[in-house]
């Protein structure tokens, strides 16, 4: 029989997952944004997305307004449209 992992391997394979796939999000062939919708504060931009809009980590890391990477008058219509489809879950705490 297999010996089960310990704690200590657990906490290493799980961060070693979470770099994996910070790497893999960040160099995505595509612009990935992530937002969170109450704040409405951008919590991450991959390195294509940085390359697309101009701002750098240090944007983000100092609470990027989401609204700036909208043109004029699309914040509203991308917020209303996103929010049809997850106010259920952000209201009750459901997954979505």
């Amino acid at each position: 029989m297999r010996e089960e992992p310990s704690r200590e391997e657990l906490r290493a394979e799980v961060s070693q997952l979470r770099r994996h796939l910070g790497e893999l999000l960040d160099f995505l062939p595509d612009a990935l944004v992530e937002v969170d919708l109450r704040s409405q504060r951008v919590t991450l931009l991959n390195r294509m997305a940085q390359i697309l809009f101009g701002y750098d980590p240090g944007a983000v890391a100092a609470g990027l307004d989401s609204r700036l990477l909208f043109a004029e008058g699309e914040f509203d219509r991308a917020r209303d449209l996103v929010s049809s489809f997850v106010s259920r879950s952000l209201s009750t705490g459901e997954a979505y």
